[in-house]
């Protein structure tokens, strides 16, 4: 059935019976037709007689949503996501309408519980890369404040008291984005080689920090399962070895270490 005949039919109804709740597919009709104004005239009538519609509502944070008045959109939904939380298509404008908003703290809350509830994986990582966008925004609006990495009894640690450095040598030294969090984040999303290159940074910033250089060997062995590693507890090939691969690992953790000794000599 077409838009015209949906709409058409839902006032019908509406005007056989004025106090029911059929205003509600007929805003929602009108909203995906781009009929914003008459959607708004039939939601402010039908919520007058049914003013806590959670439905109704939400059709109404849709109107404001697509007529651009975002913030207002928000305050609703602000209100009805703790009286309707495992409503699929309120929480997903919900997560866009906090991602707008700058709100990303309860956006990464709100994502989390996305998954369980069944918000569509593409909605999700849409939200996600916003998320991650913003981050790095912010990151590199920051001042520069980093702990070089100095000469310690035999080994090298990281000096206890932080510096500043100009911009242009901490982008040398280290991406400001790399932090665990993150590397996570972009793992659990599917994005191995982002997640993979955050991983490698941090194993050049912090090469005595076991837990890195085994994420990078996952990763690694993830995306060329014919590695193998020095160490196999750390995790299993899932393909069968090719003849030399054990070379080829010991050239992978001593390029890590070289990077990383390399990265250090810098900041002295």
């Amino acid at each position: 059935m077409s838009d015209p005949e949906t709409i058409a039919r839902y006032r019908r109804e509406l005007r056989a019976d004025p106090g029911s709740l059929r205003f509600v597919p007929l805003a929602e009709a009108l909203r995906r037709a781009g009929r914003l104004v008459e959607s708004e005239d039939v939601l402010a009538d039908g919520l007058i007689l049914h003013p806590g519609l959670n439905s109704g509502r939400l059709v109404l944070a849709r109107v404001y949503a697509d007529s651009e008045r975002r913030a207002a959109a928000l305050s609703i939904l602000d209100e009805l996501y703790p009286r309707d939380s495992g409503n699929v298509a309120l929480v997903s404008l919900y997560l866009e309408l906090l991602v707008d908003a700058g709100r990303m703290d309860d956006a990464r809350v709100l994502l989390d519980r996305a998954e369980i509830i069944g918000v569509p994986a593409d909605v999700r990582q849409s939200v996600m890369a916003r998320i991650e966008a913003s981050l790095w925004a912010e990151r590199e609006a920051d001042a520069a404040v980093v702990t070089p990495i100095g000469p310690a009894t035999g080994s090298r640690e990281a000096l206890r008291e932080p510096i500043t450095l100009p911009d242009t040598n901490l982008k040398a030294l280290v991406d400001p984005f790399a932090i665990e969090v993150v590397a996570e984040r972009l793992e659990r999303a599917g994005r191995h080689d982002a997640a993979l290159r955050i991983w490698e940074e941090l194993a050049m910033v912090r090469p005595l920090t076991p837990e890195f250089n085994h994420r990078v060997v996952q990763l690694r062995l993830r995306r060329e399962p014919s590695l193998i590693t020095l160490d196999p507890g750390l995790l299993r090939p899932e393909a069968r070895p090719v003849p030399d691969a054990a070379g080829r690992g010991r050239l992978l953790q001593l390029g890590l270490r070289l990077r990383a000794r390399a990265q250090a000599d810098r900041c002295l």
